[in-house]
């Protein structure tokens, strides 16, 4: 009998808005301000990314980009990856950390990949004390720009091509990641910060006419988030966001589709109680099932256990904290160094999970965790330098939003990351039994890159009951 694992989807994405404190520019195009940063450095102009024709014309829209190509893997890509997503890991549990407060009792997860995604081309612009602090609360490293190219481009190769035969068919494995700038038509962009974008995020330039055409300029960029993320993330820029006074708009959008290794069977779904931290019980659907493919570790006070996704290379580890274990605690605790020591007392053992089908999206402002972790300047008009962008305008950064989304079944799983970085100017042996896990009480979880150690999603769940 033909068989069919359906794919889940994992999204992500992240925007920034650039308006100015002072100052402006003429003309009606965008242009490169040589000098000594690159100056053979130019913009060349592409149809890439056009949507509909209506809102092109609308929103005053044209596609150039720097002509730098994007940069190749370097030979020791997978090591500047790896070392890159332990900082990334360490962003992760700081960022989660300061949250808690906000999180308390509820549902929440972060993707610290996304994150890391804009306010990195926001910090290829960034100089002084704006990019020192910017790049010790990011973990950003000399070679931060190569590095986040060559996770990009490592976690594009765990891409899969669709599978069928006589007996069973499988869904390709998806994985990708967008970057743009979106920007006022006749701002000067430097050619260093262009040709950074272009080079390390394969972000291309969008010239949009902001000034006279705010809502048609919002329109489009909402449909590119759309396109790039299957339209499950719409209307992501509310209305009244983009006004005449914007700069710029940096987005990113990170794509990932994948069957589990190994399905839950719909029938074996089942109605279980689910205990919440205020001691009471909701029923909820549960799937189950053993899975020989899975891995599992306990150690004082928790237990963890890891479902891969098809092909082996990208994995959902669960994380649950023992019974009468404070989650709110145990969350805020795990940091960097306990969740990688966690994931490397992980060994392979068939595993039978019970977990909760639960769907639930999260909202916030990082402004405050980021400003707690040290990043202060670059959210204040009178402190923060980002001419290495622009010397047309002083810039400063607005909002940190933050926007995600999840759901967990048989199939597999879905999800979306919205980031909004509004910017303002101014061996032989006897196989042992297998391992039991149920997660009928909250439950920390993390979709991660197994090699690596990318980190794309991070989250914890309260009440599967709740959206």
């Amino acid at each position: 009998m033909k068989t069919t694992r359906t794919l889940s989807a994992l999204l992500a994405l992240s925007l920034a808005a650039f308006l100015p404190a002072c100052g402006g520019s003429d003309g009606s195009d965008s242009a490169v301000q040589d000098g000594d940063e690159s100056a053979d450095a130019g913009l060349i102009e592409s149809d890439a990314g056009q949507l509909d024709p209506e809102l092109e014309k609308a929103s005053g829209h044209l596609t150039v980009r720097s002509n730098k190509q994007r940069a190749a893997a370097p030979a020791d890509d997978n090591a500047l990856a790896t070392d890159f997503a332990r900082g990334q890991r360490e962003l992760n549990a700081a960022i989660f950390a300061q949250m808690a407060e906000q999180f308390a009792g509820k549902n929440a997860m972060i993707s610290s990949l996304s994150i890391q995604q804009a306010l990195g081309m926001a910090w290829a612009g960034a100089k002084g004390e704006t990019a020192s602090q910017m790049a010790t609360v990011l973990h950003f490293g000399e070679n931060a720009h190569a590095a986040q190219n060559a996770l990009s481009l490592l976690l594009k190769s765990r891409e899969m091509p669709a599978f069928s035969n006589d007996y069973e068919t499988f869904d390709a494995v998806e994985l990708s990641i967008a970057n743009a700038l979106w920007t006022q038509r006749d701002v000067n962009w430097k050619s260093g910060f262009l040709d950074t974008l272009a080079e390390y995020y394969g972000a291309g330039v969008e010239t949009m006419d902001f000034r006279n055409a705010p809502e048609p300029a919002r329109n489009y960029i909402n449909a590119w988030v759309a396109k790039e993320t299957r339209d499950r993330i719409q209307d992501l820029i509310p209305e009244g966001s983009i006004t005449p006074s914007t700069v710029s708009v940096l987005t990113n959008a990170v794509y990932f589709k994948s069957p589990w290794e190994l399905e839950f069977r719909a029938e074996n779904t089942k109605d279980a109680d689910f205990t919440k931290v205020d001691g009471a019980s909701v029923s909820v659907p549960f799937v189950q099932g053993a899975d020989k493919f899975a891995s599992f570790a306990e150690g004082e006070g928790w237990q963890a256990a890891q479902k891969t996704f098809r092909g082996g290379s990208l994995a959902m580890v669960f994380i649950l904290p023992a019974a009468g274990t404070a989650i709110d605690a145990f969350a805020s605790s795990l940091d960097a160094d306990k969740f990688d020591g966690i994931i490397d007392a992980l060994s392979r053992q068939e595993v039978v999970f019970k977990l909760p089908k639960f769907e639930f999206t999260t909202g916030m402002i990082v402004n405050d965790p980021l400003s707690s972790l040290g990043m202060t300047a670059a959210f204040k008009s009178d402190q923060a330098d980002f001419s290495g962008m622009t010397e047309d305008f002083r810039l400063w950064i607005d909002q940190v939003i933050h926007k995600t989304f999840i759901a967990l079944d048989e199939k597999g799983v879905e999800a979306a990351a919205a980031t909004a970085v509004i910017m303002a100017g101014n061996s032989m042996e006897e196989p042992p039994a297998p391992k039991e896990f149920t997660a009928d009480r909250p439950f920390i979880f993390a979709v991660r890159d197994v090699e690596s150690g990318a980190i794309l999603f991070y989250g914890q769940v309260m009440d599967p009951s709740k959206k």
